[in-house]
């Protein structure tokens, strides 16, 4: 069985570059700029849709803090990511 969740691509959100043009953000960068901006994950999950996010909001709803931290802590370090030096890069503060 395939354990990875896969998600669906939110339309990209384009930015005003330098020069009036048009630059498109990463999914990855609208899903980190909305939960930056206030959105909770469950909100972020409802407005990508589809079958994964519906799958991904059963795995975290009714969950608490710690066992949401450990369910991304494992799934990370099985694919070989070093959380905290994502989160660095993405400018985010893990939760202790």
């Amino acid at each position: 069985m395939n354990n990875i969740l896969p998600f669906p691509l939110p339309p990209r959100m384009t930015q005003q570059g330098q020069g009036g043009q048009q630059r498109q953000n990463s999914p990855m960068q609208a899903i980190v700029g909305q939960f930056m901006g206030g959105m909770t994950p469950m909100a972020i999950l409802d407005r990508i849709g589809g079958p994964q996010a519906r799958q991904a909001r059963q795995i975290i709803g009714g969950k608490s803090e710690s066992q949401l931290r450990d369910i991304a802590m494992n799934m990370a370090r099985q694919r070989g990511v070093d959380l905290s030096s994502l989160a660095q890069q993405l400018g985010v503060k893990l939760p202790e």
